[in-house]
């Protein structure tokens, strides 16, 4: 996030994110592109980057 690459974190939807990485775009305009996905299972994951990809981190 420093060097304004875009990030794209997943996580398990009963897990939370450290401070910092929960919802890091709305905080500051210095973290573009910072997206974060709740999933279930692996195969959710690997779904939605077939479905999206480059698109992933617009």
């Amino acid at each position: 996030m420093a060097l304004g690459i875009p990030s794209v974190y997943y996580h398990q939807s009963d897990i939370r994110l450290p401070f910092m990485l929960r919802q890091a775009a709305q905080y500051s305009p210095d973290f573009p592109r910072c997206k974060e996905y709740e999933y279930q299972r692996i195969d959710d994951i690997v779904r939605d980057i077939e479905e999206s990809g480059t698109s992933l981190c617009d």
